[in-house]
């Protein structure tokens, strides 16, 4: 005969988020200010207003006002220039915006914290903590989501298509058209390591070295692996002006195949630097995009950019030069 037993209720992972303005008296200093526009259809940030306020609030202050005012009121504005369905939601480590069932919320939710913290095991000691949620905003149409993005790129050139991004902004956050299912934990393994990263000032190529290995550790797949076909493209491909782009990294925008080639080749490239695991760390948290991460190169593995394209390619003229790429922006 089977007794009874007891069995305790599974605890939601998240919540709806609601904010009331009156609840935060101490930032009356600062009600003249106006910290969020209408820009191509959405709530964006007013950047200038936000320095303003940020010399008005010590630091403390600041960061208390960032974090209890300024990212729920955006969310929010966000949340009404999209269709009514929209909501809020918010976990240990994220806010979610998005038109979703609650039932892909959870396993979404669950999937990010989850991730997270493997990436966080992954990164080690690159890993800086803070109090901040990252935001994740789902738009469910895809010319409204290109509507959003567009607003972060130059005004004109050809950019490829995109399946979700990580913004570096005032606010950092993440961005998704609606999310196919299969795809979930790829991008937001890929997109998730570039947010845990975002305090250093890294070379684009590195920073998409790391998180396409970080995803295919998490996935166990790897998108970029390396054919004798593929062998074949870099060969033809990677020239002494178009690997100046890799440096650069203008080549991770481009339209064509040069897209994918570069996201295989800072991958191959950071898979052998990670061999050496101190050396890594070290090499990482010294890089800089300004030369392309050449002077911590130099310092933690006394190699040079060069010395790894030439293993790869052969000889050819492949150091970095950030000389170029200033009279490339500049013409």
């Amino acid at each position: 005969m089977f007794g009874l037993f007891n069995k305790k209720p599974r605890t939601q992972i998240f919540k709806a988020f609601h904010f009331d303005a009156s609840s935060t008296p101490e930032f009356e200093s600062i009600s003249g200010y106006h910290p969020l526009i209408k820009r191509d259809g959405f709530t964006r940030l007013n950047r200038e207003q936000i320095q303003s306020i940020h010399k008005i609030l010590d630091e403390s202050k600041f960061n208390q006002y960032y974090l209890e005012c300024l990212v729920p009121c955006w969310l929010l504005g966000i949340k009404d220039d999209l269709h009514d369905k929209y909501q809020l939601y918010t976990s240990n480590n994220f806010y979610l915006l998005t038109s979703e069932d609650e039932k892909f919320i959870s396993s979404f939710l669950t999937s990010l914290e989850n991730i997270r913290k493997r990436i966080i095991r992954g990164l080690g000691k690159l890993h800086q903590e803070t109090d901040e949620k990252l935001p994740v905003i789902i738009i469910d149409d895809i010319e409204k989501y290109y509507e959003y993005i567009s607003y972060y790129y130059p005004e004109e050139g050809t950019f490829s298509e995109s399946g979700g991004v990580f913004l570096r902004e005032l606010i950092p956050h993440f961005v998704f058209p609606q999310v196919n299912k299969d795809s979930t934990i790829s991008v937001a393994a890929h997109e998730l390591t570039h947010a845990l990263l975002s305090h250093q000032e890294l070379p684009l190529w590195l920073d998409e070295g790391m998180a396409v290995n970080m995803e295919a550790t998490i996935t166990n797949f790897n998108p970029f692996r390396l054919t004798q076909e593929k062998h074949h493209k870099h060969l033809t491909f990677w020239d002494r002006d178009t690997i100046q782009e890799f440096w650069s990294g203008q080549s991770f925008s481009r339209p064509d195949e040069g897209n994918e080639l570069s996201y295989q080749l800072a991958q191959l490239i950071t898979r052998s630097l990670a061999e050496n695991h101190d050396a890594f760390y070290a090499f990482v948290n010294d890089a800089n995009y300004q030369d392309a991460g050449e002077a911590s190169l130099r310092k933690h593995y006394d190699l040079s950019l060069g010395d790894i394209i030439e293993n790869v390619f052969g000889e050819g003229d492949w150091q970095p030069s950030p000389q170029k790429w200033q009279l490339k922006n500049e013409s």
